[in-house]
């Protein structure tokens, strides 16, 4: 299966800014039902935007070396073994959605368990329970999942282990050997020079400084606004970076 281009709202940049191109790409069937919830959302009034979508093993590895390092305190798995690989994982800014400090100017507080139960209704798979947004821990709560026909590969794999981490390796592993087999990783992604230059400019645009943020507003940006971490990566931008609200529109 090949992965297809999304256009969605981020959470780099100035305020409605797509997602970077690098981790905009979904399965197709991911993409469609991404684009229903999107829709549904925000016809509520949410504010709808992403921090990661897809990932390439390169970027999954530097993930989890930077959670290794201490860089960074979300678990991140390693290269081979993670959803965001294959094209079928999202990191929501939920925060944006739920938390009424966090809620972007002219944006509706939404509750948590609808928004949920939204996004269970077009497929997705929530790892963890409803929770702090801003709970750095391993269940992260804004990590969704949307794994089709690869859940058959979950629920075989723990019912024969019964073992959680052992059923979902075998499904994150199977779902990135499909997008493999299409070539699409080495035939989009392009080089790792090519992630990198990107992901320095990322960095360079939010004053991002060795793993730490600079609380500093940009004077060219009318209606800047700080940025601060919420129980994410501050080096990567395979994790969120949340804009101080405020004035801050989405």
């Amino acid at each position: 299966m090949k992965l297809v281009t999304i256009a969605v709202k981020g959470i780099y940049g100035r305020p409605g800014s797509l997602l970077p191109a690098s981790m905009a790409r979904l399965t197709p069937d991911a993409a469609a039902s991404l684009a229903q919830v999107e829709a549904e959302i925000e016809r509520l009034g949410g504010c709808f935007r992403l921090s990661d979508a897809y990932r390439s093993s390169a970027m999954q590895s530097r993930a989890h070396d930077d959670y290794i390092k201490g860089r960074k305190h979300a678990y991140s798995p390693p290269a081979g073994s993670s959803m965001h690989e294959a094209g079928r994982a999202i990191d929501l800014d939920l925060a944006a959605l739920i938390h009424p400090p966090s809620v972007p100017k002219g944006s509706q507080t939404l509750n948590e368990l609808k928004v949920r139960a939204i996004f269970e209704a077009h497929g997705w798979t929530f790892i963890a329970p409803a929770g702090n947004p801003h709970s750095v821990d391993v269940k992260e709560s804004w990590h969704i999942e949307f794994r089709g026909p690869f859940q058959e590969t979950y629920d075989s794999v723990f019912k024969r282990a019964n073992v959680h981490s052992k059923a979902y390796h075998s499904m994150a592993a199977a779902a990135i050997a499909d997008l493999a087999n299409d070539n699409w990783e080495g035939g989009l992604d392009g080089d790792d020079d090519e992630q990198d230059e990107g992901r320095s400019s990322l960095a360079q645009e939010s004053e991002l400084e060795d793993g730490e943020v600079v609380k500093k507003t940009n004077s060219e940006a009318p209606g800047a606004v700080p940025m601060e971490v919420h129980g994410q990566d501050a080096r990567a931008p395979s994790e969120a970076w949340y804009f101080l609200q405020g004035e801050s529109p989405c």
